[in-house]
């Protein structure tokens, strides 16, 4: 059985990316949601193994909300992995809120946007 990724993305050309990147992949079923409100309800009956959600500079999006997001899925899922996304620009002021994030086990794994995408599709299927 395939490995659900549920790919919640603000930004359409990142998360088209990352989908594209695992949408041929004979391990993993990518899912690519951009309702961040009602992410569960896009997976139909799939469970995720792994959450990727993007912190996008849209103030509707902030950190804390995103980190909510994560809270939801762990609770729904208990196994699911969940990865941050940072696209923020201004990421100095919420890199130690990420790191605190990660320490106390509110999410898995984080990655930026200057960081290559093989980098962060090697990162998604370590979680998995």
């Amino acid at each position: 059985m395939k490995k659900v990724i549920a790919f919640v993305m603000y930004t359409g050309v990142i998360g088209q990316g990352f989908y594209r990147e695992f949408q041929s992949s004979p391990e993993f079923d990518p899912v690519l949601i951009n309702d961040y409100q009602n992410a569960e309800l896009y997976l139909g009956d799939r469970t995720p193994c792994i959450l990727v959600i993007e912190v996008p500079d849209h103030s509707s999006y902030p950190l804390s909300y995103c980190l909510e997001i994560c809270n939801r899925f762990k609770r729904a899922f208990p196994l699911c992995k969940c990865m941050l996304f940072l696209s923020y620009t201004y990421m100095d002021n919420i890199l130690s809120e990420v790191v605190a994030a990660r320490r106390n086990g509110q999410i898995d794994d984080f990655a930026t946007a200057h960081t290559r995408v093989e980098e962060i599709s090697a990162a998604i299927q370590a979680l998995a």
